[in-house]
């Protein structure tokens, strides 16, 4: 048999490692084994990665975006924080982050003891975390530094490594969030770090839905192909870019936003998957992780064997503010987004900072490239909040448009909705409405057209408009002609929520 096939790929990934990889680093711990290797990247500089068990957890240089966003964005509302928690060290980075603002006091957990040492060796990144007085490190548990002390913070940064290793999952439970929200000063902020590869949607949703059971107001951020960050608290907070103003008005932060693309507020937004107004109702009912019903350890690493890509995330992405869900965005998130042109955007999603939603990245670099037509989906066009207003008014439209004049009339009703007058939009809503109101022998599947979506995107309108009880009746119009529409049952849950 001829294995020169097979074999060749794999010497040259190790002649690789022998000739441009250097180890800067190894311990041999009881709970891990670390290692910092140094590499060359395509501009001929050089970036460092701290491995655990194998796993690149934490780099100088590419994963910038995640470590410097998890100090940035809850110090960014709440720039007068005085006590900040850090979960995990790292690579120092985030702690580091944080220390750029002026607060008293920065708290660090960390159980291995070689991370501690290796974290020494990106002192030219992480801002001085070791030689900083604010700075207290533990060596211990970071639910038992929590417990054990009476300490309240303005914030909890979590940055745990990924739940399939071993006890890992254990700070992604409902307990855990509990201890934390109790370890909060009113108003504080808890501030977790997860990723969407060699992850499905429903192991997503379970981690969203405990993190949500105690933190009910809750962000998720988009900061790059691979992570999200997922900003809660027990009550509502001020944001926007007229508060992260305040932020770029620092000298060091606004330098580490501009490293990351993130050149003024505006553009901190763009990176925004989720609002208040719309993430707590992302995952829907369903089991909780906790303590005595661990069930992320079993379906962290399920999701990881059998989707050894992001492949298995694919419904997530239609709950994006940016894209699908932007009619039901805050207002002055969608106007400040609007507002952006690409050149805004380019610095922003950067080849290296690439997007969480790959829908909308490929819609982007088109628009990069100059080619700003809609964007097409099978027989779907996606909506975008940073559309060309030239490209025109492009929707989907059902088969039979145009020879069957009702279903000609639902495209002209979703046009209007879309892209008419405030006059033309209400009539087109009742229109909708009406439609939904008087069907009968409804069929999915079976019916030339959807009755979820135009139920969707009437309800999405009558939102906007503030008129929560007509969106409520329309929605729960479309789950009895399609009980299985997940998005219907979502933009209920957001209608019932707000």
């Amino acid at each position: 048999m001829d294995f020169s096939a097979s074999v060749s790929p794999l010497r040259t990934y190790f002649d690789y490692r022998s000739n441009a990889v250097k180890l800067l680093f190894y311990r041999d711990a009881a709970d891990a084994t670390v290692s910092v290797e140094s590499f060359p990247l395509a501009d001929g500089s050089q970036d460092l990665a701290l491995r655990i068990n194998g796993k690149v957890d934490a780099s100088a240089t590419q994963d910038r975006p995640t470590q410097l966003m998890l100090a940035h964005l809850p110090m960014m509302v709440r720039p007068g924080s005085k006590d900040v928690f850090c979960f995990g060290m790292g690579s120092g980075i985030t702690a580091g982050t944080v220390l750029d603002y002026p607060i008293t006091n920065l708290t660090i957990a960390e159980n291995c003891e070689p991370v501690l040492q290796a974290a020494r060796l990106f002192a030219q990144w992480n801002h001085g975390v070791y030689t900083n007085d604010r700075t207290h490190i533990y060596h211990d548990d970071a639910r038992t530094v929590l417990k054990l002390s009476p300490q309240k913070y303005d914030a909890i940064i979590a940055e745990p490594s990924n739940p399939w290793m071993a006890g890992v999952a254990s700070v992604f439970s409902r307990e855990f969030y509990q201890l934390a929200a109790s370890r909060l000063k009113p108003g504080g902020l808890m501030t977790q770090w997860f990723h969407i590869y060699e992850m499905d949607d429903q192991t997503l949703y379970l981690v969203l839905r405990t993190f949500a059971s105690v933190f009910p107001k809750m962000e998720i951020w988009d900061l790059g192909d691979n992570d999200i960050i997922l900003l809660g608290s027990q009550q509502e907070w001020q944001t926007g870019p007229d508060i992260y103003r305040k932020v770029f008005a620092m000298a060091q932060p606004r330098a580490d936003l501009a490293s990351i693309g993130l050149l003024e507020p505006e553009t901190v937004l763009a990176r925004q998957f989720a609002s208040q107004q719309t993430a707590f109702a992302i995952p829907g009912p369903g089991p909780l992780h906790t303590d005595d019903r661990p069930i992320l350890d079993y379906e962290a690493p399920r999701a990881f064997y059998l989707f050894r890509t992001k492949g298995g995330i694919g419904d997530f992405y239609n709950y994006d503010e940016r894209t699908w869900q932007m009619e039901i965005s805050p207002h002055t998130k969608e106007s400040a987004l609007c507002r952006l042109d690409f050149k805004d955007l380019d610095p922003v999603f950067h080849h290296d900072f690439a997007c969480g939603n790959a829908e909308l990245q490929l819609y982007l670099d088109n628009c990069f490239r100059g080619d700003t037509r809609s964007f097409t989906l099978g027989d779907r066009v996606m909506p975008c909040v940073f559309r060309d207003p030239k490209a025109g008014a492009l929707v989907w439209a059902a088969p039979g448009v145009q020879t069957n004049q009702f279903i000609k009339q639902l495209y002209f009703d979703e046009v209007a909705l879309l892209y008419g007058r405030e006059m033309d939009q209400t009539n087109a809503m009742l229109n909708l409405a009406g439609i939904l109101d008087k069907v009968q022998g409804y069929q999915p599947g079976k019916t030339a057209w959807p009755a979820a979506h135009y139920a969707a995107i009437a309800a999405r309108a009558s939102f906007k408009q503030g008129n929560k009880a007509q969106a409520r009746a329309i929605l729960e119009r479309g789950l009895e002609l399609e009980p299985d529409a997940n998005e219907l049952a979502y933009l209920l849950r957001v209608v019932n929520g707000n």
